[in-house]
């Protein structure tokens, strides 16, 4: 019988650092850098976001929205905040309140094998920081021995 292990997480660096600065209360971001996950065939990613010093205020949460191009090239629609085409959105991130800078990550998100891009919806209640804000994506999959 195999073993089923799970592969080490491979950085795959920062995808998004301006597409955050400054961006609007209830506005969406525009889309990160492409990770062509065509030839790498990863099945899973934790997806981190660092966000510049800020100070959100209720209950601010990040949206995260990913979007996938099956045939490697057209990409689906891009989504709406708060819009009816929801299909891609992949994560509610909470973040905490008090000024200082902020680092969230999702859980363990499944990926598709092709490429993919990120949007974040912002719903801090306040203008996301004009600097120091990123995504990194980390990706893993399953080995049987």
């Amino acid at each position: 019988m195999a073993i089923v292990n799970w592969a080490a997480f491979v950085d795959e660096g920062n995808i998004a650092s301006t597409i955050l600065d400054s961006l609007a209360d209830a506005t969406l971001s525009a889309a990160s850098t492409a990770i062509d996950n065509s030839s790498n065939l990863d099945t899973h990613a934790i997806i981190e976001i660092n966000l510049g010093s800020l100070n959100p205020t209720g209950s601010p949460y990040l949206e995260l929205y990913m979007v996938k191009a099956p045939d490697g090239t057209n990409y689906e629609e891009a989504p709406v905040i708060a819009g009816t085409n929801r299909n891609t959105l992949i994560a509610t991130i909470p973040v905490p309140t008090g000024s200082a800078t902020k680092r969230v990550m999702t859980g363990l998100i499944a990926i598709p094998p092709c490429p993919i891009k990120f949007y974040v919806g912002n719903q801090l209640n306040v203008t996301m920081a004009a600097s120091g804000n990123t995504i990194d994506v980390y990706t893993t999959n399953l080995t049987s021995a």
